[in-house]
């Protein structure tokens, strides 16, 4: 009996602290999460920015294209493609040519 006490405490101490573990598991992993997800915000406003700043005014079809790009590998990259860019037609045919390809 003295056993089965003593085991129910040590196992709802060892659950209370997995629980606690967790959480802050899970806090941590949203904190990152977050972080990433304001990197990659930046990443796609700058690009956007640029192309108002070369080219005036953008379609909306561009922006929601550009806002569906995670990737900020693919970011930097079209980034460069827009001070390349002549033209948002040109810059539309090279965002096309990326993502697809």
């Amino acid at each position: 009996m003295i056993q089965s006490v003593a085991y129910e405490i040590i196992k709802e101490e060892g659950i209370r602290e997995g629980k606690i573990e967790g959480i802050r598991e899970g806090k941590i992993e949203g904190i990152r999460e977050g972080k990433i997800e304001g990197i990659i915000e930046g990443f796609q406003q700058s690009l956007l920015e640029a192309l108002e700043t070369k080219f005036d005014t953008i379609p909306m079809r561009l922006v929601k294209a550009i806002k569906d790009i995670t990737d900020i590998e693919t970011l930097r990259i079209l980034q460069h493609q827009a001070i390349k860019c002549n033209s948002v037609e040109e810059f539309s045919q090279k965002l096309r040519l990326i993502i697809e390809g």
